[in-house]
């Protein structure tokens, strides 16, 4: 895993370098090369390009406040588990509420937990029963199995017809002659006009 982050992480600064904001000094070519994807224009009339017209400002507090946030993140978990490991349990024991905020981060508010009781599990319910009982069981093996016997059922009865036997043979000869002549004679449905 390794190599592919350090891979994403280079390409996430290119990408940062590549699509600096007009604020910061930059020319934004990432938006630029966007503009006709999300401002699209309909055949003979001049592109539509609207400018985000600001003093900058708004823009460097933004990314000022994210850098000083995740610095304060950064200085705050070097703080409590490699400078002081085991502050951070202590920190946490000292009220209920704080136990409780703790274990709340600690398991991540349970997104996992939940995910996998009210997706993954109904969702591997529905297949093992619907998709792997009904369907693959009931349809498309029954259909194999239907196929199967029919097959066999079938060469039974060719079995039976390819005896050998001249009589036997003259006989579905005339088994087959007397049907034709049957249909020909007293056949007046319109399929067979």
């Amino acid at each position: 895993m390794t190599v592919p982050l350090m891979i994403l992480a280079l390409l996430s600064v290119i990408g940062g370098w590549v699509g600096v904001p007009f604020a910061l000094g930059g020319q934004n070519e990432i938006e630029s090369f966007l503009r006709p994807v999300f401002h699209p224009t309909l055949p003979g009339q001049p592109p539509f390009y609207p400018e985000f017209v600001s003093g900058g400002g708004v823009e460097i507090w933004l990314a000022l406040g994210s850098v000083l946030v995740a610095a304060a993140g950064f200085y705050f978990a070097w703080l409590l588990y490699v400078r002081k490991p085991g502050e951070a349990t202590r920190l946490a024991n000292l009220t209920p509420y704080t136990r409780t905020a703790y274990r709340l981060l600690d398991h991540k508010y349970w997104v996992d937990e939940i995910y996998q009781r009210g997706i993954v599990l109904p969702l591997l319910g529905v297949s093992r029963v619907l998709l792997n009982g009904l369907v693959d069981t009931g349809i498309v093996q029954g259909f194999g199995w239907i196929l199967a016997e029919a097959t066999t059922s079938l060469s039974w009865l060719v079995r039976r017809v390819q005896s050998g036997n001249i009589r036997s043979y003259a006989g579905w000869l005339a088994l087959g002659a007397a049907c034709v002549v049957v249909i020909v004679l007293f056949g007046h449905h319109p399929l067979l006009h």
